[in-house]
């Protein structure tokens, strides 16, 4: 998760993985399937482990923000668009 600082972006405390549930345990990769839709738990807005329950998180500061997912070996990322929090 990065933060919006005028024109730049900075990374946050936030903690994301590619995961179905809360219940089920981390891949430290995940193949995903080009062209095919994937829906990971959203970003519940705490920095931390900020998808499931956590009680040592705290809540991000409003500002924007964008996700960034990097491939397993580093060499891409892809950014979501601008949200506001």
């Amino acid at each position: 998760v990065e933060r919006g600082s005028g024109e730049t972006f900075e990374a946050v405390g936030a903690q994301l993985k590619l995961r179905d549930s809360c219940n089920d345990a981390v891949e430290d990769c995940l193949t995903l399937i080009g062209g095919a839709a994937y829906h990971p738990i959203d970003w519940s807005g705490d920095i931390g482990e900020g998808q499931c329950e956590c009680d040592r998180c705290g809540r991000a500061p409003s500002g924007t923000y964008r996700i960034v997912v990097s491939s397993c070996n580093g060499a891409h990322q892809v950014r979501s668009g601008p949200f506001d929090l």
